[in-house]
């Protein structure tokens, strides 16, 4: 995919509602920059949280202190700041990447579930840890500014992304609110491989509007 014909995405793209840039952000390609240019592809799967939700780390405005503060803490900054959350403390790369969405001091983000990469090495990225292991994320990168991001990596929306319709149901390995329908990835069946299984079982957007089943899952910001 040539990156020249694309717009770059800015930090006031996160400036909403979480769902509303999960759902944006499907088709959308992420990649390196530097020595390992193009290393990287197209976002096919991702989760909104917010902090009236109760499988997000920032659940009821929960918060470190200044002697104790906490990865999640991130959640809370401004829109496009990075929110790395540890999966391990031995290997920097067992993480998971977010942006944070809306506005500053309300709780708020997306998780990058999968990636279709370029290099259509199927288990390269699909998975959260496996896209942090293949672009080289760690837990450094916390906290880090929208624009400190972008010096490493390029986050661009395509003028026609060929993935189509986007897909939305319940996120993947929650134990609360596992009934909110915040998990969104391609219909597209071409990049099924890259999504997790359960993202495959995901319904059109009109369908869950017609049920009534989008009720209390969006940000109040």
């Amino acid at each position: 995919m040539s990156l020249e014909s694309n717009e770059q995405i800015r930090k006031e793209f996160f400036n909403r509602c979480a769902d509303e840039v999960a759902r944006d952000l499907i088709g959308c390609c992420l990649f390196r920059r530097g020595e390992n240019r193009g290393v990287g592809g197209q976002i096919v799967e991702t989760e909104a949280y917010c902090e009236i939700d109760p499988a997000a780390h920032c659940y009821q405005g929960k918060k470190g202190t200044e002697k104790k503060p906490m990865m999640h803490d991130a959640m809370y900054c401004s829109a496009g700041t990075i929110y790395v959350y540890p999966n391990s403390r031995k290997e920097p790369n067992d993480c998971f990447l977010n942006f944070v969405c809306g506005g500053k001091g309300f709780g708020s983000g997306v998780l990058i579930r999968a990636i279709m990469p370029t290099s259509q090495d199927r288990d390269l990225c699909n998975g959260p840890m496996k896209l942090c292991h293949a672009l080289d994320i760690s837990h450094k990168l916390n906290k880090m500014s929208f624009d400190g991001f972008l010096e490493r990596f390029e986050l661009i929306k395509p003028e026609a992304s060929p993935l189509g319709e986007v897909l939305v149901g319940r996120r993947v390995g929650v134990s609360e609110a596992v009934d909110w329908p915040r998990s969104y990835a391609t219909a597209d069946k071409s990049a099924f491989q890259f999504v997790s299984p359960a993202a495959r079982r995901l319904r059109s957007l009109s369908d869950l509007e017609s049920f009534g089943m989008l009720k209390g899952c969006r940000c109040a910001i």
